[in-house]
C-alpha cells in the first residue's frame, strides 16, 4: 500500500559497508517515479546542500516537509505544484542559503512561510500562487531587493527583525507587502 508515503532522504548512504556523505538531490529526481502522487511527507536530513530543479515538483500530497540546516540551495522549480504543502520553515543555517525561480509556484495551500537569517537570494515567482499565506516570518536583518513578482500577493502580514521594518519598507519587492511588523 503506497497511501501516505513518509518519505526521508538520509545525509549518509552505505554501500558495501562504506559511508557516502549525499550532497546533493539531482534535477528532475523523482520526475519518473510513478508514487509521488501519494508521498505525504518528505524528510531531508542533515548533510544535504542542494535541492535541484524539478527535484521534487508535482507531488500533488505531500503536506509536511522537513529541510535541513545543512541546506545553502533550493533549485528553481524544485517544489513548484506541491498543492498539498501547508506550512514551509526553511531552517537556519550555518552558511547562506538561496531559494531559486518557481521553487515553490503553486503551492496553493502554503498559510505561513519562515524564511532564515541567512537568505541572500529569492528568485522571480518563488512563491507565484501561494495565495493563502498570511503570515511571512522573515529573519533576514537587512533586505535585499527582490523582484516585484517574488509573490503573487502581497496581503499576507509580514516579521521582520527588530529595527528593520523601516528598512523593508523602502526595498524593492519587500515594500509591497501592505503589512510589516
Amino acid at each position: 500500500n503506497f497511501e501516505d508515503l513518509d518519505v526521508t532522504i538520509d545525509g549518509i548512504v552505505s554501500i558495501e559497508n562504506v559511508d557516502y556523505t549525499v550532497k546533493t538531490v539531482a534535477e528532475s529526481a523523482f520526475k519518473a517515479n510513478s508514487n509521488k502522487s501519494k508521498f505525504a511527507k518528505l524528510t531531508i536530513k542533515e548533510g544535504v546542500q542542494r535541492i535541484e530543479p524539478n527535484a521534487f515538483a508535482n507531488f500533488s500530497s505531500l503536506a509536511t516537509l522537513s529541510l535541513p540546516s545543512s541546506l545553502r540551495f533550493i533549485g528553481d522549480n524544485a517544489f513548484k505544484g506541491n498543492g498539498s504543502l501547508e506550512n514551509l520553515e526553511i531552517p537556519e543555517v550555518a552558511d547562506t542559503i538561496s531559494i531559486g525561480m518557481y521553487a515553490f509556484s503553486g503551492c496553493s495551500k502554503i498559510n505561513k512561510i519562515q524564511l532564515p537569517s541567512t537568505l541572500t537570494k529569492i528568485g522571480d515567482y518563488a512563491f507565484n500562487n501561494c495565495n493563502n499565506v498570511y503570515d511571512i516570518i522573515n529573519k533576514v536583518r537587512n533586505p535585499f531587493p527582490i523582484s516585484d513578482n517574488v509573490f503573487s500577493s502581497y496581503t499576507a502580514a509580514m516579521y521582520v527583525p527588530v529595527g528593520s521594518k523601516e528598512t523593508y519598507q523602502k526595498t524593492a519587492g519587500w515594500k509591497n507587502f501592505a503589512t510589516i511588523y
